[in-house]
Order: structure tokens, then sequence, then C-alpha cells
């Protein structure tokens, strides 16, 4: 595992306002990840080569500053894509829907109308999208349910089933 003492030069260079190390891989580490990566646009932000940014991303890679950033970057990940978080982003989007439908039904205005029937397009839209974004974890959702439902199927007709005994004896 590497240190930021042997770091390239340039990382100490790089914001003068922050004093330590650890502080400026940190905030090198932000910048390169609010850019998606991208060596150009990491370089053309901070006034660097893009080389140098890729070294600098390398090396920092094998620190323990790196490690604890891609923890931190996973973890907010999987708290995003969580059963929970969906669920309440599906149940909001529908809330709006249906609090925009009340509005149309109530509305006399032909243009206040129409506004309201663009708004509700804007929300079933945003359903939409965020229905495709998480279309790979609906399986995984699919599957927790699932095991879900067998394990309340095994608490409520166990006791049948040891009541068979093990098919593999002579009972």
């Amino acid at each position: 595992m590497k240190t930021l003492t042997t770091a390239p030069p340039k990382l100490f260079e790089l914001f003068p306002e922050l004093k330590t190390a650890e502080e400026k891989a940190y905030k090198f580490l932000e910048i390169h990840s609010d850019n998606n990566y991208g060596l150009r646009r990491t370089g053309r932000q901070l006034t660097v080569d893009p080389k140098t940014v890729k070294n600098v991303y390398e090396h920092l890679m094998d620190t323990p500053e790196g490690i604890r950033f891609r923890e931190k970057i996973l973890s907010q990940t999987e708290d995003f894509y969580s059963a929970k978080t969906l669920t309440l982003l599906f149940e909001d989007y529908t809330r709006e829907i249906t609090r925009v439908e009340g509005m149309i039904a109530q509305c006399k205005d032909p243009r206040e109308r129409l506004n309201l029937i663009k708004e509700k397009r804007m929300w079933m839209k945003n359903l939409l999208d965020a229905a495709l974004a998480c279309k790979p974890l609906t399986k995984v959702a699919a599957i927790e349910a699932l095991e879900g439902q067998i394990e309340n199927e095994k608490e409520r007709y166990g006791d049948l089933l040891n009541d068979f005994g093990n098919p593999d004896t002579n009972n």
C-alpha cells in the first residue's frame, strides 16, 4: 500500500488553501469523481495535464485515503439503491400524479387545465425514467420479496413439513 508522502508532487501544489495532504487527496478524489473520472475534464478544472491527473489518481487509489473514499462512494450508492429508497421514490411520484389529477378534475379554466396536464406528464415522465433506471434492480427486489414470502410460508406451514419427516429415511 502506498502512502501520501510518495504521491506525485503536483498533488501538493493543488489546493493551496488546504493544509494537510489527506485533505488535498480527498478534495482531488471528490473533483475527479464529480467529473465522472474524466481525465480531461478534471485536468481542465484543476488546470493540470490529463496525464498528471491519471498519475495522481492511480497513486491515490492505493492509499488508505483512496480506499476510504471508494468505501464512502460505495455506501452512498448502496443506500440510494436500497429497496426502501426506491419505494419512497415511486410513492412520491405517484402521490404527485394523483394530486395533479385531482386538480385537473376540479379545474374549469382551459389554460390552467393544460398547464396541469403538462405537469402531470412531467411527473409521469419522471416516474418512467426512474423505473427504467432501476429496471436491473427490480430483479433483485423481486428476489428479496420472494425470499421473504418463502420465509413466511415456512413459518406458517413448517410444522406440516416436519410431520412428513425426511423423505430419505424409511418412516
